[in-house]
């Protein structure tokens, strides 16, 4: 055994000495430490603490927690937007998404927020020890930690709805524009990534019941996995980063949560949304759109620059039926239609007319 092994051993053999004294240090020294742990948590000697691969461990089982099950994306997706809208879609061959504050709802990305408060803190009186100070410290530091104050998200809007009144109403121009019926092409699309934006598919929810039943279920299972590891713990920085990790878990639930709620007064959406979190050094630039200059990003809508592929058109009832085709065949032979891989789609005319959409 060489020199630096033997220094080395030592080393260890006086850091087991001094964590088996520190262990059994009288009690009013424990009650004067920073972390109070609960007599149920069981001892741990140095040699039993945990891995890095049980806390890489832990860790995975944290992320597993979904708040709901991932959405299956549907066949096709619809988009109300005017003939101009039309022009930029297919011409840009992305969708906008717009920043999250400067959306037309003014509890955008905050709708569930004090239910997830209500959550913790009713959890945390069931709970003691450690279990009761995670969740009170969650609760009490989430409105300071919103998703909406610490990061920039962009949403695009879809609905699974086709030819649908109220849509052609706040979206279609009034039903002088057009529904756009969008064909999912399940294909990779790296370039988002690697230029530093996120995106996930979500269906909205405006049911707040759901809500706090998703919520209570997801945290008491982040909190059994976190009193599971502490109860074979006694390391106090080892606490910290279980303690950390579990409110990172915590944290990324209710913002889960954010993204697909909303209050119920938007419930004849029947939103689908593609959610975009953009990096500070993302490649893709934030624009400013519209008369009052609201933030935005282009999301590329399919992989490669490649055009849409879409289903159908549908023409709004307030447009001439024969003016209407003509002006939607024009606009997709500009945007370069069709392609080997996107060919002309159906072109049709809304069955809603303007004293329809004048009806409620």
């Amino acid at each position: 055994m060489g020199k630096k092994e033997r220094t080395q051993r030592r080393e260890k053999k006086r850091l087991r000495r001094r964590l088996r004294s520190s262990s059994s240090k009288p009690k009013e020294h424990a009650q004067r430490s920073s972390i109070k742990r609960p007599n149920i948590f069981a001892q741990r000697t140095v040699s039993q603490r945990p891995s890095s691969a049980e806390l890489d461990a832990y860790e995975a089982r944290l992320d597993a927690i979904e708040f709901v099950p991932r959405v299956q994306t549907p066949s096709v997706l619809c988009h109300y937007t005017t003939f101009a809208g039309l022009t930029g879609i297919l011409s840009s061959r992305s969708f906008l998404a717009g920043h999250h504050l400067d959306t037309n709802d003014g509890h955008e990305l905050r709708a569930s927020d004090e239910l997830a408060v209500g959550v913790a803190t009713d959890l945390a009186n069931k709970y003691g020890g450690l279990s009761r100070t995670l969740l009170t410290y969650f609760a009490q530091t989430l409105p300071q930690n919103r998703l909406s104050q610490l990061t920039d998200i962009f949403i695009a809007s879809f609905t699974a709805e086709r030819d649908e009144k109220v849509h052609w109403r706040k979206y279609g121009g009034g039903g002088s524009g057009v529904c756009l019926v969008v064909s999912i092409v399940d294909e990779e699309h790296p370039q988002l990534s690697l230029q530093g934006v996120g995106t996930e598919f979500i269906r909205v929810s405006y049911d707040p019941e759901h809500w706090e039943s998703r919520f209570r279920a997801s945290f008491e299972r982040v909190v059994a996995e976190f009193a599971s590891m502490v109860a074979r713990e006694q390391d106090r920085d080892t606490i910290r980063i279980i303690g950390q990790r579990a409110l990172v878990a915590l944290a990324r639930l209710t913002g889960k949560a954010a993204m697909s709620s909303k209050v119920e007064a938007w419930q004849h959406e029947k939103e689908l949304r593609v959610v975009a979190m953009r990096e500070r050094q993302s490649s893709i630039p934030i624009i400013r759109v519209g008369e009052k200059k609201r933030r935005a990003i282009l999301l590329p809508a399919r992989s490669g620059g490649r055009l849409l592929a879409i289903d159908e058109i549908i023409v709004g009832g307030n447009e001439d039926p024969d003016a209407g085709r003509k002006r939607v065949a024009d606009i997709l032979a500009k945007a370069g239609y069709p392609t080997a891989d996107a060919s002309l789609p159906k072109i049709s005319i809304s069955e809603h007319r303007k004293a329809d959409l004048d009806r409620d």
